[in-house]
């Protein structure tokens, strides 16, 4: 068994994470020990030389999307890398990639860590419905106001509020 301290955790860090970069199907099994099989054999046949089965992509819930979405959204308006934030949660950087790009879904004690290291709440990073459109929101609550406002609206408000009407609609931007 392999010990080891100090400035050498940094390098293997480096190390590990540079071959999980490069040959991402190989690392998820560099550290593993060969199964052994009731005959005594590897499981992986004689020698351990067998075939490698290919690994098929995962299906991820529409939620891991949203999470790999909001992750990256959040990083970035902390000003954070992918480094400092894998530092921060204890992970390795390639894993805040693949959560970003929707290749893992992390455990509930990552996200609690993760929820730590950007200074937000859990509930932040799991959001459960696509956000609204800002201007399909707007547009609503515009409607909205106008349409409680007309109603009772007074000679004084009709006078002041026609030619604003007026002028928006004139607006380079009513055209869009």
């Amino acid at each position: 068994m392999l010990f080891i301290t100090g400035r050498q955790t940094e390098r293997c860090t480096v190390i590990l994470e540079l071959y999980q970069h490069f040959y991402p199907s190989q690392s998820a099994s560099l550290f593993d020990t060969p199964k052994r099989h009731p005959s005594g054999k590897n499981s992986e046949g004689a020698g351990g030389m067998g075939k490698k089965r290919k690994q098929q992509a995962i299906e991820h819930d529409e939620i891991v999307r949203r999470f790999a979405s909001r992750l990256r959204e959040l990083r970035h308006a902390r000003g954070m890398t992918q480094a400092e934030l894998a530092r921060q949660s204890q992970v390795t950087t390639t894993y805040i990639g693949r959560l970003e790009n929707q290749g893992a879904a992390p455990g509930i004690d990552l996200v609690a860590r993760l929820a730590v290291a950007l200074g937000v709440e859990l509930n932040e990073l799991l959001p459960t419905i696509d956000p609204p459109d800002p201007v399909d929101v707007l547009r609503e609550q515009a409607q909205r106001l106008f349409a409680g406002l007309l109603p009772g609206a007074d000679r004084e408000t009709l006078q002041l509020l026609v030619p604003f009407l007026a002028r928006l609609a004139e607006s380079p931007a009513a055209g869009r």
